[in-house]
């Protein structure tokens, strides 16, 4: 306790790199969800695909971010941003594991590019060795 306060120990996830891109004119980063009548629709918002993909220091995780993009787009997506800077995080899908590595087997990728997103990428950026 100091003070009026109590103090908590507590770590950020991820140790973010936060002055690489807040200095970009960013409104919203990332997907939406909108209403369209009675339905909800996904999405991409043009300042994070153009402010976003292809920086070097972002890792984008695709675990729960397929199911409503088709996978023509979502490969487009990685393309941009880079095959190399994208995770399947393990830790994190909102649906079933399999429901997610189905929709991950249908992005139009190489068998190369799937080694890199499943592991070699996260391997490499936590300095894992075989």
């Amino acid at each position: 306790l100091s003070g009026d306060y109590l103090k908590l120990s507590v770590e950020k996830y991820g140790g973010p790199v936060l002055a690489s891109w807040l200095d970009r004119p960013l409104g919203v980063a990332g997907r939406i969800i909108v209403r369209e009548g009675k339905r909800l629709v996904s999405k991409l918002v043009e300042e994070a695909e153009k402010y976003l993909l292809g920086r070097d220091n972002l890792y984008i995780d695709i675990s729960s971010s397929l199911f409503r993009i088709t996978p023509e787009e979502a490969t487009r997506l990685i393309r941009k941003h880079g095959v190399k800077k994208t995770l399947f995080g393990s830790d994190y899908p909102m649906w079933s594991y399999s429901d997610e590595l189905a929709r991950v087997s249908k992005l139009l990728l190489t068998e190369e590019e799937f080694a890199d997103i499943y592991y070699n990428n996260a391997a490499k950026l936590l300095k894992i060795s075989e």
